[in-house]
């Protein structure tokens, strides 16, 4: 007999892939049905698929239920991007998600984030100015299942 555990998932709004969130993470966390989000939301998120930003609200997130066998599927492909803004005198910290591959490395996950900067600071702003980006300063973690 196949046994579910409950997730919670949104649809990439650019592409429409479905995210499986971590139980637990800086977005909140989640056991059984019930769900206490952060206030990390509307969630920042890259869609590697299209190499674009965009903002999901928490009101895209639904619950579904997923194989106990698919679960590790998913460990190790969502990733919180960690992107201090490099303006002069403002180091505003912005935390940025998005998914990979579960062999992915940090390096990847950063290389892609630099690539899609342009389109993050635009979206991202801090006080009275976009967010300035500098691969030096980004780094990212995985957020397990």
């Amino acid at each position: 007999m196949n046994q579910t555990i409950p997730v919670l998932e949104f649809d990439c709004p650019l592409c429409g892939e479905s995210i499986t969130l971590p139980r637990q993470s800086p977005l909140g966390v989640y056991g059984g049905v019930a769900c206490e989000p952060s206030g990390r939301w509307p969630l920042k998120f890259l869609c590697t698929a299209r190499g674009l930003f965009c903002e999901v609200p928490s009101a895209a997130i639904r619950r579904g239920t997923t194989p106990m066998w698919s679960i590790d599927q998913h460990a190790g492909s969502f990733w919180e991007i960690e992107c201090p803004c490099s303006q002069k005198n403002c180091g505003r910290h912005h935390a940025i998600y998005t998914k990979f591959s579960g062999n992915a490395t940090e390096r990847e996950v950063v290389v892609a984030a630099v690539r899609a900067s342009n389109a993050i600071s635009l979206m991202m702003a801090c006080s009275a100015h976009h967010l300035v980006v500098r691969q030096d300063r980004i780094c990212a973690r995985r957020l397990k299942v």
